[in-house]
């Protein structure tokens, strides 16, 4: 059980972390959708896009949602090896591929593309291989 000072200091914090642009900040820093990002946190994006442009505050459940997924998305940036400007996520390979996300997904499982899993930021792709897919053509269609 989560003591009430843990929750009240993880309310806090996770407003703090909305307030200051950091949640924004990780964000771009992997390049998703303010929806993806929602969605990942468990938020909906409309509560998301509320808190940023500073028309509301998370609740305090929100908050804790905020303090916690954004802690473990800190520790996954820090123990990944590649560096983050040569990974791609998948919700956005799947754009530039013309696939479905269920289906870059799928090829993830059965090893057509290399795939990082960094649990809470997400599946990523080596950008390389989006771009080489992209320029082949093997992409635009789910197969």
């Amino acid at each position: 059980m989560v003591s009430p000072y843990a929750a009240v200091e993880s309310v806090q914090r996770g407003r703090e972390i909305v307030q200051t642009g950091d949640l924004r900040k990780i964000r771009e820093r992997i390049g998703i959708s303010a929806t993806v990002q929602a969605h990942m946190i468990g938020v909906q994006p409309v509560q998301l896009h509320a808190w940023e442009k500073g028309r509301s505050s998370p609740s305090p459940r929100s908050a804790i949602k905020v303090a916690h997924w954004y802690t473990d998305a800190e520790a996954a940036l820090e123990r990944e090896d590649h560096p983050f400007e040569d990974l791609i996520h998948v919700s956005r390979a799947s754009q530039y591929l013309g696939m479905s996300y269920a289906t870059v997904l799928d090829w993830c499982g059965r090893r057509l593309l290399r795939c990082s899993d960094l649990g809470p930021l997400g599946v990523f792709v080596p950008r390389d291989e989006v771009k080489h897919l992209s320029k082949t053509g093997l992409g635009g269609g789910d197969e």
